[in-house]
């Protein structure tokens, strides 16, 4: 996930490391754990940014973009994440990379509080992903 100029929101980019083609369509779906490592109860909701998720065919190598806006907060109305995983709708669930905006991973995503999350369609390219 990088992050964009609007505090909590970010690019969720999912690459095929693989060796044959992947299918994807619609939502990535995001969780997220606690600073033990335990699951952490945070609502995501799916929504319709850019618009509706096409088909797409990853080929290895090839890269599809989604939306991710976090509901920051303080400890009171959020927690503290230790990690966020993202499952693909046709692929495999991966552990995912918070990168912010200087384009470099958050060394303590524990300092970032969450509320909430809202997750974009697969699309294409990242153009339009971020409109939240």
């Amino acid at each position: 996930m990088q992050g964009a100029d609007k505090p909590g929101v970010g690019l969720l980019a999912v690459t095929n490391r693989g060796t044959t083609p992947l299918t994807v369509q619609g939502w990535p779906i995001p969780s997220f754990t606690n600073l033990s490592g335990a699951p952490a109860a945070i609502p995501v909701e799916q929504v319709l940014i850019p618009g509706e998720g096409p088909s797409i065919t990853l080929q290895p190598g090839q890269t599809a973009f989604a939306g991710v806006q976090l509901a920051l907060g303080d400890a009171a109305s959020g927690s503290a994440i230790g990690s966020m995983k993202v499952e693909v709708p046709g692929g495999a669930s991966a552990e995912a990379t918070l990168i912010g905006t200087d384009g470099r991973p958050i060394s303590d995503p524990g300092s970032l509080k969450v509320s909430s999350a809202k997750v974009g369609t697969l699309q294409p390219t990242a153009q339009g992903v971020l409109v939240f």
